[in-house]
């Protein structure tokens, strides 16, 4: 089984060289309270600077269906994960939301599943929660 922790060193070098990133993998704050916000806030700029703010999230979540489908083909790829998530903060902007909407819907949504039965299933497949029969 190949070593995950070296495949990522590899990725990040691989796309150092080609986008001509300077420095190490660190030189962005990635901790502390504030850093998902200022992740968020520089996608949100980057995000209407190119695309406009007239569109809906309706374009975002069809593009994300597409980068699914590329993290499941690379898994060990961490970038395929940052494409679905800024995907999924550009939809939710676009639909009217921020990502205090966004967190509070989260850990509402995190009891829900908490309440719900779900069956083991096999690597790689999905785990879907056991319907009530009504």
């Amino acid at each position: 089984m190949t070593d995950i922790s070296e495949v990522r060193k590899a990725a990040w070098e691989t796309r150092r060289a080609k986008y001509g990133i300077r420095g190490h993998r660190g030189s962005y704050s990635r901790t502390g309270p504030t850093s998902i916000q200022a992740l968020y806030a520089a996608h949100q700029q980057w995000s209407e600077q190119t695309f406009g703010t007239e569109k809906g999230p309706i374009g975002p979540l069809k593009h994300l269906i597409k980068e699914a489908e590329e993290a499941i083909e690379n898994p060990a790829d961490i970038m395929e994960y940052v494409d679905c998530f800024f995907l999924i903060t550009d939809a939710v902007r676009r639909a009217g939301y921020n990502l205090n909407d966004l967190t509070e819907a989260g850990f509402e949504k995190l009891e829900i599943l908490k309440q719900r039965t779900y069956e083991r299933t096999p690597e790689g497949e999905p785990s879907f929660h056991v319907k009530e029969k009504s």
